[in-house]
């Protein structure tokens, strides 16, 4: 017998988006419904903090773009006929790697 754990959310799911520095990690969080834009920097302050993107550029504007996405999927599904989910790697997928 076979045992097929699958994680998948739904855009109504999405309650936060997370940013994370790769130079100090800090992570910077805010709720879904608030953020319009990504940050172009962390936020720690400290001299070494790089700048992350250019608003306008490729990466701000997709970020934008799939804010914005996530946030009409989910309130567009109520009226739908159908359901979308996005699969994503699962916490057993992540013990087995760490064992």
């Amino acid at each position: 017998m076979t045992i097929e754990t699958r994680t998948t959310v739904e855009p109504r799911d999405i309650q936060t988006v997370e940013f994370e520095c790769k130079k100090c990690n800090k992570v910077s969080s805010w709720p879904i419904g608030k953020i319009t834009q990504p940050p172009t920097s962390c936020e720690c302050g400290v001299p070494h903090s790089t700048h992350w993107m250019s608003p306008g550029g490729d990466t701000f504007t997709s970020i934008t773009h799939l804010l914005d996405a996530i946030k009409r999927l989910a309130a567009a599904e109520a009226g739908e006929h159908f359901r979308i989910r996005f699969g994503v790697n699962g916490i057993e997928r992540e013990m087995r790697k760490s064992s």
